[in-house]
C-alpha cells in the first residue's frame, strides 16, 4: 500500500483538535497514512507531539488567507472557524485558489454547517440534505450572517471538483467532546461548565429550544469516512446526532444526576421554538452507520471525560 499524507486546516479549533485525538485513538483506521501535517493560524495542536510516536509530523503556523504556497497532501480537511467572517471567506478564497495547483486530483473535505438551511420550523423535524439553503431567514444577524459565509465557502470548495479534485463537504450541526471551548456562548457548554463548577444550571430563555448533540469522537469518525471515499464528487452530507433533545428537560435531567438546582432567568416573552436537528439517513445509508447517536450519553461522556482529564 502506498501511504498517503493527510493535511488538516484548522488544526488547533475543536474540531481540529478532536479529529487529531481521534487519529490517535484509531491507529488500524489510518493504515494508508504516514505523514500528518497539521495548520493554523496561532496555536498548537494538543495533541501533535503524542501523534509523532507513528507518523510523520508536521506543524506550520500559516495565515491562510495571506499564504501564497500550501504542501501537498492526498487528503486534505479544510476546518477554519473565525470569528471574523470576511476573514474566514477571503482565507477559503486563497485556499480554493492555492488548491488548483497544490491538491489537484486530491480528496478534500469542507466542514460546513447545518446553519445554511436556515431558521428551522416547527413543521420541519430534521433538516435533510433535499431542503434548499435559505441562511437570511435566520432571526438573528450574527447567525445570518455565519450561515450566509458558509454556504459562500460552500459554493467555492464545489469549485474545485471541476479541477480532478474529490470534493465533499459536512454540514455539521451541534456537537459535545472533552475538547468543547466552555467559554464560548454555546447552551450545552454552559451546562457542561456549570456541572464542572458545581454550580447550578442556568436557563437562560423561556422558549423551548430542541437541540441533538454528537460526541466529537463520533464526528471525526463520520469526517474521515466521508474524507476516505473516492467514489463520489460535490457530495454534501449532514453529520450531527439525529437524537432530538429538549434542552429543559436535559438540565432537568443532569441537575437530578449531579445534585444541583436548575434556575430560569427569561429573556425573550416571544415563545417561539428554537430548533436545531440533522435528517443524516445519506450518511447512514451510504455507510451503513446504525451507530444510536444518543444526545444525553454523549453529554455525559464528555462531562466524564472533562472530570478525569481536570
Amino acid at each position: 500500500m502506498i501511504k498517503k499524507t493527510l493535511l488538516i486546516i484548522g488544526s488547533s479549533g475543536f474540531f481540529g483538535n478532536s479529529i487529531v485525538e481521534f487519529i490517535l485513538k484509531k491507529n488500524k483506521f489510518f493504515q494508508r497514512i504516514n505523514k500528518i501535517i497539521l495548520i493554523s493560524r496561532t496555536q498548537k495542536n494538543k495533541f501533535a507531539r503524542k501523534l509523532k510516536k507513528n507518523f510523520q509530523v508536521k506543524e506550520l503556523k500559516v495565515d491562510m488567507q495571506k499564504t501564497k504556497t500550501l504542501p501537498h497532501a492526498d487528503y486534505i480537511i479544510y476546518s477554519i472557524i473565525s470569528k471574523d467572517f470576511k476573514k474566514d471567506h477571503e482565507s477559503a478564497k486563497n485556499y480554493v485558489k492555492l488548491a488548483n495547483k497544490f491538491h489537484k486530483g486530491s480528496n478534500i473535505l469542507f466542514t460546513s454547517s447545518g446553519a445554511v438551511y436556515g431558521n428551522q420550523p416547527r413543521s420541519i423535524k430534521k433538516f435533510s440534505e433535499k431542503h434548499y439553503p435559505n441562511p437570511k431567514n435566520h432571526k438573528s444577524l450574527l447567525r445570518k450572517n455565519y450561515a450566509t459565509l458558509k454556504l459562500k465557502n460552500e459554493n467555492l470548495f464545489k469549485q474545485l471538483a471541476n479541477n480532478g479534485s474529490k470534493v465533499s463537504i459536512a454540514r455539521c450541526f451541534a456537537f459535545v467532546g472533552k475538547n468543547l471551548p466552555l467559554n464560548k456562548n454555546f447552551v450545552i457548554g454552559n451546562f457542561i461548565k456549570n456541572i464542572i463548577e458545581k454550580k447550578n444550571i442556568l436557563i437562560k430563555s423561556d422558549k423551548q429550544i430542541f437541540r441533538s448533540y454528537m460526541h466529537s469522537e463520533d464526528l471525526s469518525y463520520c469526517l474521515f469516512k466521508i474524507l476516505f471515499d473516492s467514489s463520489d464528487n460535490k457530495k454534501i452530507f449532514n453529520i450531527g446526532s439525529d437524537h432530538r433533545v429538549d434542552i429543559r428537560k436535559v438540565a432537568l435531567k443532569l441537575s437530578k444526576k449531579f445534585n444541583l438546582k436548575v434556575k430560569m432567568k427569561i429573556l425573550n416573552k416571544k415563545k417561539i421554538d428554537d430548533i436545531y436537528i440533522p435528517n443524516i439517513n445519506r450518511f447512514r445509508k451510504k455507510y451503513k452507520y446504525k451507530k444510536n447517536l444518543d444526545s444525553y450519553k454523549s453529554i455525559i461522556k464528555t462531562i466524564n471525560q472533562i472530570n478525569q482529564n481536570a
